[in-house]
């Protein structure tokens, strides 16, 4: 994984990596295993000198207007959301990592200039 993030950073020289926060699991294992791999992408945004943010769930939520009350209801409001920005159909895994990425534009880079998604 470091050595994959390594090359991301290198070819694609991003401002900022938002990566979302681990959450509570019920399976101590999958807990153990998210914080494991957080902290192995922490580091290496560390030592790449990458500038990075770690965000909870609900913050990024409530900064792209997500509402629900489950799981599901958040993913699925996140797919139209995706749908209504973008028209494009897309995972709800997918649809997450967009509106993490509208929430480091709108609120993680708010004091710099956007220019694009073009290299």
């Amino acid at each position: 994984m470091n050595q994959w993030l390594l090359s991301m950073i290198t070819r694609w020289k991003p401002d900022i990596v938002v990566l979302e926060d681990i959450q509570q699991q019920q399976n101590v294992q999958i807990f153990k295993t998210l914080a494991w791999l957080q902290g192995v992408l922490i580091h290496t945004l560390f030592i790449s000198k990458t500038p990075y943010s770690v965000v909870h769930c609900a913050t990024w939520r409530k900064s792209c207007g997500i509402k629900g009350r489950s799981r599901s209801d958040f993913k699925k409001a996140a797919q139209l959301l995706v749908k209504s920005w973008y028209d494009v159909s897309v995972t709800q895994d997918e649809a997450d990592a967009i509106c993490i990425g509208h929430h480091a534009i709108t609120k993680e880079l708010k004091n710099q200039e956007f220019h694009g998604w073009d290299i």
